[in-house]
């Protein structure tokens, strides 16, 4: 019998999480011998997802996450920095001089006003997230409307509805948002309130640009934002696993990755 083809890393990962959606429990020598791997190998790849809070390790295997909860801001701030500062970075490249952005609140979308605020000039920024507006705002040449609302600590942000019925006063060339995963039915979220900002800003943009770390591939929280097929474009620090990467074309979504 033929040994089994090794699967890349991100592939595994992402067959790992889908079969945990069948099966209650997995054993670490099943997956390796399915992979063609090492158990060591899977034991690293189970301990990466089980930090990540996408699956729960067991004794000589893993579990479907229970309860899986979206870390707060002041937490994601500290996770994944350099991913997420690389993709800031690549979406602030597509930012054309005058144009008008919404700029969802968290920690992705906060790099990506930092970069803005040193490369470019001449902005309209609305934003629900006083963290981007104070960045923003230290370029004089920019206009920064913060929406009102109720400021919630653990996503950093302003929500409900003064702040949807204030971002849907203005036309936006392009929406600037974040999610909690990103699977084949569209972009997910953990936080009603912050789904229905995402929603609305997306709503009054001409593009719709989600900004995503490959540690939320294949995250499917409670709530999906949208279809893929709603977005323009994902900008992100590494390719998708196989599966999402069709996904994205066929719904005509551009994917950007940071250029080398």
């Amino acid at each position: 019998m033929a040994k089994p083809t090794r699967v890349p890393a991100e592939e595994r990962h992402a067959r790992i999480l889908r079969d945990l959606k069948i099966n209650p429990a997995l054993r670490v020598s099943h997956l390796a011998k399915a992979f063609g791997v090492t158990t060591e190998t899977i034991r690293r790849d189970l301990d990466a997802l089980s930090a990540d809070g996408r699956l729960a390790r067991t004794y000589g295997g893993a579990a479907a996450a229970l309860g899986r909860r979206e870390p707060a801001f002041h937490e994601r701030q500290h996770r994944h920095v350099e991913e997420r500062s690389r993709i800031g970075a690549r979406a602030g490249s597509l930012i054309k001089p005058g144009a008008v952005l919404m700029v969802d609140s968290g920690s992705t979308t906060l790099h990506f006003a930092r970069y803005i605020t040193s490369h470019s000039n001449d902005l309209t920024v609305v934003t629900n997230s006083p963290a981007v507006a104070a960045t923003v705002a230290v370029n004089g040449t920019m206009k920064v409307l913060l929406c009102p609302g109720e400021y919630d600590s653990r996503e950093g942000g302003v929500f409900g509805s003064h702040a949807t019925e204030f971002l849907r006063q203005f036309r936006a060339d392009r929406a600037v948002i974040g999610a909690s995963g990103l699977t084949v039915d569209g972009p997910t979220e953990a936080f009603h309130a912050a789904a229905s900002v995402k929603r609305v800003m997306m709503a009054c943009a001409g593009r719709q640009t989600l900004l995503v770390d490959a540690s939320k591939y294949d995250l499917d929280h409670v709530e999906v934002i949208c279809p893929l097929d709603e977005l323009s474009e994902v900008v992100a620090d590494r390719k998708p696993p196989p599966h999402l990467a069709e996904a994205l074309r066929d719904s005509g979504v551009t994917l950007y990755l940071p250029r080398d």
